[in-house]
């Protein structure tokens, strides 16, 4: 568990404290605290223990002894190697002559894929394989609210997945929409460079035509000269010549289209890699903490499923707009409306420029109905509380699912979602009283998933 410099985790079967402060006091630390690859000050032999028979390229990250360093543990040929990080001045890198880079997370990202050869030619691995800690929700930390339990962070953890799965999926949806325009229009050219050929052929047929009748109509009967001449008439109000160029155009410009549409697909090939390896970073930090594999993949088909039935326009606002909180931030576990109403009251009486008078907000379940969340927030002075329904079947005549205000149309696929839309989207089409936006969770501070 994450508290202000460090972090329970498990290690060899029990669990530990390290300390993250050297990361966050040095210069090249810069969000060198939540990557999971990042040990803090566990100790060489705790390494060795972890690292063991790990294959080639694995390696993680720890703090020096001198305070001011960090140690890269790599696994090289079944052996450990140890590669001391130099931070001097806000530089970093594998030896005080190159010091490139100002964080320690671009120079092991500059390194995924590239040996380190360049400062010792028996380094010839990359960094392919990150050895993650593994954080400890097991253990009650008595330094935090009392709001702040594991249960907390474990469902957090679970809307975090859901969230990033229903992110995945609208990007692969998006790029199978690209891909089969892209084909569309790649078969489109194809037919019309077909025609363009075809026209080719055929006035070349009917040149040799108009100069076979030209010899042969002195001595051809009347009828076939009158069809000749009728035939040459028609030709010359519909040129078949007058074809090509445009077929020519339309396909120039077509293909035009297809360039465009080929960058960008390669622009979310990319982002779609990209999201599917969030996606497998997530669901493994989830089962690290005891979400079974089956209720996992299950989780994940589901939030899948009513992607598939969103709307597309809802789809790409939610892609376009960023996430400011982990679920952290404004989960709440206790069902009581007693304790929502305090909580938020008591934000609304500070006189902290920082925090909104409106738009203070948790979710939490409901008292009344295990179906159904709330929505507890401030407008207009008081604190409101609405009801949020999941419903996993369409109505008769309908097709939308999903996380949705009770008795409203707009539905989205994860609680992430749900927060993500309303920060952006007012909430008045729900309640004309609310006239504004979710701005500031009630537990702002403890985004601790970026530490698991």
């Amino acid at each position: 568990m994450a508290t202000a410099d460090s972090l329970t985790i498990k290690y060899d079967g029990d669990v530990t404290t390290i300390s993250l402060l050297q990361a966050k006091k040095s210069k090249c630390g810069d969000t060198l605290a939540a990557q999971r690859w990042y040990w803090g000050n566990a100790t060489r032999e705790m390494i060795d223990i972890v690292m063991h028979q790990k294959p080639e390229g694995s390696f993680c990250i720890r703090d020096c002894s001198d305070g001011r360093d960090f140690t890269m543990t790599l696994k090289v040929r079944e052996e450990n190697r140890y590669i001391r990080i130099h931070c001097i001045n806000g530089k970093c890198g594998f030896n005080t002559e190159s010091l490139e880079f100002n964080k320690v997370v671009d120079l092991v990202d500059d390194h995924q894929d590239c040996a380190l050869t360049e400062y010792n030619p028996d380094l010839n691995v990359p960094l392919s394989k990150p050895i993650c800690r593994v954080v400890s929700l097991g253990i009650m930390d008595p330094t935090l609210p009392v709001d702040e339990t594991y249960t907390r962070l474990y469902f957090a953890l679970k809307c975090h997945i859901e969230g990033v799965q229903a992110d995945f999926s609208r990007i692969a949806l998006a790029y199978n929409h690209f891909t089969w325009r892209k084909k569309t229009m790649e078969n489109y050219i194809r037919k019309l460079q077909k025609k363009y050929r075809y026209i080719d052929n055929l006035e070349e047929k009917f040149t040799k035509y108009v100069k076979e009748m030209e010899i042969a109509r002195p001595a051809v009967a009347n009828w076939v000269r009158d069809r000749y001449l009728e035939t040459m008439d028609r030709c010359e109000e519909d040129d078949i010549r007058y074809l090509q160029p445009y077929l020519k155009a339309t396909a120039d410009q077509v293909a035009s289209f297809l360039g465009l549409y080929m960058e960008q697909t390669e622009t979310m090939e990319r982002d779609v890699l990209h999201a599917m390896d969030v996606v497998r970073e997530w669901i493994a930090i989830g089962l690290d903490q005891g979400i079974k594999f089956r209720a996992m993949a299950q989780m994940c088909i589901d939030t899948a499923a009513l992607v598939q039935r969103e709307d597309v326009t809802l789809s790409h606002l939610l892609l376009d707009t960023p996430l400011y909180w982990d679920a952290m931030a404004w989960l709440s576990v206790n069902k009581s409306k007693e304790v929502a109403d305090k909580q938020i009251y008591t934000l609304m009486a500070k006189n902290d420029p920082n925090i909104p008078k409106d738009g203070i907000f948790l979710i939490r379940p409901s008292g009344s109905d295990a179906k159904l969340f709330v929505l507890s927030i401030s407008c207009g002075g008081k604190v409101h509380h609405c009801y949020i329904e999941y419903r996993t079947k369409a109505k008769y005549g309908e097709v939308k699912v999903g996380f949705a205000f009770k008795d409203t149309d707009t539905y989205v696929a994860s609680l992430t979602d749900f927060v993500r839309f309303y920060s952006r989207v007012p909430l008045k089409d729900h309640n004309p009283l609310l006239t504004c936006t979710l701005a500031y969770p009630v537990f702002t501070g403890y985004n601790a998933l970026r530490y698991v």
